[in-house]
């Protein structure tokens, strides 16, 4: 149990080495890493000890590549360029990336490698949930030539232009003269009002914003509660609304952890509840109506709330031969094996897809087992909604307040499907009960 000096001390640590992974300055008045130094006895008291490692970059970074696929360009062919590089400098890192899982590997013993330098782990439950996933790979190739002859496109399972095409951009709406699209400050702020009529955004908490072309969206906590980050592409395309949605999800947990739980609690953060969470609102801002509220025409709305669909069903078979190529990792004994058992899997997905880059999506496996893992939840808990509230649950005051209870406390999926369901009678826990992919 830290003193209140020591916790906001191991808070501000926290905070600036949060900053610090955004590319920002730190705010203390020595470097992250000597602050660390000073409190070693502080976090370690508190139960952070292997959150800060991690934010240390001390357990073994992952290898990453600089270069990446240029998705402003609407030409394939500067996409090409550009795709071409990137591929490149994924296959210099290929050996470092065996080399990185390997030592993970033997680090973890009877644990999945996964599970090591994962800061502050999950329950045990969801760790299993994570281990569990599953999902069947398809034949991806039928919707991206779908989506290519939407655009106008050629062929369509080229990595460089599938890729594109993920972003929404084959549809009339994308298109410069359609200007059907909501500016990307005007989604901003209806979906942050959104947020804020149902009491999931207290404007207590500050949001800093960073504008980064051609980068993902991502949001990082600072201070929880009381900050966050929340790092946005300077580009809209049509699946940006549901990208956005995604992240102001993720803030509404991080500014409604309750300041009175223990520091180590407020950052302990279940990947399974985290993402379920997140798909759920998706799933909420791709309807029709919902996009309709934003500004689309109702003809549009109709076209990306369709495509928003397809996209989550793309997005899942990557994440199956994902799964399936970690799964077959304790069988293959060099890079080259892996490579090919890449390959092999991603054939049956009918697209383009370099098995180096397939490879190094191992290095962020715990957050694809968490989508997936999150999908079961997410409808568990629109199981739960719709039983006590009724099918237009989210226009019901009493649903939102009912996630918002069961946001606004530290605890596993589990405790959180609990809670939305009514905890107390046998048909309650029944019902709040769900099954991984």
């Amino acid at each position: 149990m830290l003193t209140p000096p020591a916790e906001q001390a191991v808070a501000a640590l926290i905070a600036d080495l949060q900053r610090v992974r955004a590319g920002l300055p730190h705010h203390g008045s020595r470097p992250p890493h000597e602050q660390a130094r000073h409190l070693s006895d502080e976090v370690a008291a508190g139960g952070l000890a292997p959150l800060v490692h991690d934010l240390l970059d001390a357990s073994d970074p992952a290898p990453v590549t600089t270069a990446r696929l240029d998705l402003t360009q609407s030409d394939s062919r500067a996409r090409l360029a550009s795709y071409e590089l990137w591929r490149g400098e994924a296959r210099e890192r290929i050996t470092e990336l065996w080399e990185w899982v390997t030592r993970r590997r033997q680090a973890a013993g009877a644990a999945p490698w996964w599970s090591v330098g994962m800061g502050l782990p999950p329950v045990a439950e969801s760790l299993r949930r994570l281990a569990d996933v599953s999902e069947p790979i398809t034949c991806l190739a039928p919707l991206a030539r779908r989506w290519a002859a939407t655009a106008g496109l050629a062929g369509g399972t080229a990595e460089h232009d599938w890729r594109w095409l993920m972003l929404g951009n084959g549809l009339p709406q994308a298109r410069a003269e359609a200007r059907d699209l909501p500016t990307l400050d005007h989604l901003l702020r209806r979906l942050v009002q959104r947020l804020r009529v149902h009491d999931l955004l207290p404007t207590s908490h500050t949001v800093r914003l960073l504008r980064r072309p051609n980068s993902p969206s991502m949001v990082l906590p600072v201070q929880v509660p009381g900050d966050s980050l929340l790092s946005l592409p300077t580009e809209v395309s049509p699946a940006t609304v549901q990208y956005l949605q995604h992240e102001l999800a993720h803030l509404a947990e991080h500014a409604l952890r309750p300041p009175d739980a223990q520091l180590a609690e407020r950052w302990r953060f279940d990947p399974v509840r985290s993402e379920g969470w997140a798909l759920l609102m998706e799933y909420v801002v791709r309807s029709p109506d919902s996009l309709r509220q934003l500004g689309l025409t109702p003809r549009a709305a109709v076209d990306l709330s369709r495509f928003l669909h397809q996209e989550e069903a793309f997005s899942r078979g990557m994440m199956a031969v994902d799964v399936a190529l970690d799964a077959r990792l304790g069988t293959l004994r060099t890079p080259r094996e892996l490579l090919a058992e890449a390959a092999r899997l991603l054939a049956r997905t009918g697209l383009g897809w370099a098995p180096e880059l397939v490879a190094l999506r191992l290095t962020r496996i715990v957050h694809w087992r968490a989508y997936l893992a999150g999908y079961a939840f997410r409808d568990a808990a629109l199981g739960l909604l719709t039983r006590r509230f009724g099918a237009g649950w989210s226009a019901d005051a009493r649903a939102w307040l009912a996630l918002r209870t069961a946001l606004a406390a530290t605890g596993s999926a589990s405790d959180f499907l609990a809670t939305l369901g009514g905890r107390g009678s046998p048909e309650d826990r029944a019902h709040s009960s769900y099954t991984s992919p």
